[in-house]
């Protein structure tokens, strides 16, 4: 679908607009929900598959990409950062279970963001080890989600939700929460338009203060497609089979749960 705008009408209806064309069409662009959706391919793995992999891409990029993968750009500003991601539910799990999530991530020295996302299938956003979920996301300068606008960003998403099963705003607690030592690389292929960014993630869940319990390791590989044309998803996955098997791993499991769930069922909480 497609939103044709006549500047004319437009600015003629409402004067004030006149001469902030870019920020209406970043208005627009914003509720393009090509630009909602998730598609990642996920897989569960083990330490020692986080370490091959950094070395496969440090080899790719410095010495020489050859085979399946000389198709591929892998750019030279691999990013490491240590994320710490703050999961609020009801204390039912409200959310969990109806394939929803609301997460705080706090990244050192850029912020905080809000993110919503929500299953579009009824496999929790897997589909044959891809996940496909809308995702909306706010930067925010504080991590309280009783904040004015945190709360706006939450009912425009939420509410219908809430209000189905007779809840409120307030009865969203944190939960779990997840340490994450991030590793990120850009992909890009030269004869087309596909990207994607791969994500080679140390995890450790946790329990929130008000429950009690062991903290859970966990590792995975995460392919996100980060080019918005339909037929890319079907490029994400020959990308996915070409990259794991250069890093020959011999048993890679597809992961059905997203880190959410992964969470809460690590640590018995559902």
């Amino acid at each position: 679908k497609y939103v044709y705008i006549n500047y004319d009408i437009l600015f003629e209806e409402i004067p004030a607009l006149v001469g902030r064309i870019k920020e209406i069409e970043e208005f627009v662009e914003s509720y393009d929900i090509r630009r909602h959706t998730e598609i990642e391919e996920k897989y569960s793995c083990v330490e020692k598959d986080i370490k091959n992999a950094k070395e496969l891409v440090n080899n790719l990029i410095n010495n020489n990409n050859s085979g399946e993968l000389s198709c591929y750009t892998f750019e030279e500003n691999i990013k490491e950062k240590e994320q710490q991601d703050c999961y609020y539910d009801t204390e039912d799990f409200l959310l969990a279970k109806r394939g929803y999530s609301l997460r705080c991530r706090t990244i050192p020295e850029e912020g905080y963001v809000f993110s919503i996302k929500c299953s579009i299938d009824n496999n929790n956003g897997s589909n044959n080890g891809q996940f496909v979920r809308s995702e909306f996301e706010r930067k925010s300068e504080t991590d309280k989600i009783d904040d004015k606008e945190n709360q706006e960003f939450i009912n425009m998403h939420l509410r219908l939700l809430l209000d189905e099963n007779n809840r409120e705003t307030k009865e969203l607690v944190p939960v779990v929460t997840i340490n994450n030592l991030r590793t990120i690389i850009y992909v890009s292929r030269k004869d087309s338009n596909f990207k994607c960014e791969i994500s080679l993630d140390s995890i450790e869940y946790k329990k929130y203060e008000c429950f009690s319990g062991n903290n859970k390791k966990d590792y995975q590989i995460e392919i996100e497609l980060k080019s918005h044309h339909h037929i890319h998803k079907v490029e994400l996955k020959e990308f996915a089979e070409r990259f794991l098997k250069a890093l020959s791993i011999l048993k890679i499991e597809n992961e059905a749960e997203s880190k959410y769930r992964k969470a809460l069922m690590s640590l018995d909480l559902i």
